[in-house]
């Protein structure tokens, strides 16, 4: 199945165990293999969406994605807690991915 960008961002995630965890917001893409390597997701929780607050699901940690919604492994969902601000990934672009 092939899915839009336009279609793929502010597509809803959540955990296998059916914990919603926000929508996608970014993508990150791999120019030499023209993969998405990594999903950015903006936080449903309203206090943490005003602070900004973003989480980065490693292309690995993902189960399924449908037309209606993105799947990922329940272990994101138990590191929720260690979400970060999206800007500072932009400040060191050979930095590895981060997987949670």
């Amino acid at each position: 199945m092939k899915i839009s960008s336009k279609k793929l961002l502010h597509l809803s995630v959540f955990t296998n165990s059916g914990e919603e965890l926000g929508k996608i917001s970014e993508l990150i893409i791999n120019v030499d293999t023209h993969e998405v390597e990594q999903y950015i997701i903006r936080s449903s929780n309203l206090i943490e969406e005003f602070f900004s607050k973003e989480l980065l699901i490693n292309k690995s940690q993902v189960i399924s994605i449908s037309k209606e919604k993105m799947i990922v492994e329940d272990s994101v969902g138990d590191n929720k807690e260690r979400l970060f601000n999206a800007k500072e990934l932009g400040k060191n672009k050979s930095a590895p991915p981060v997987s949670l």
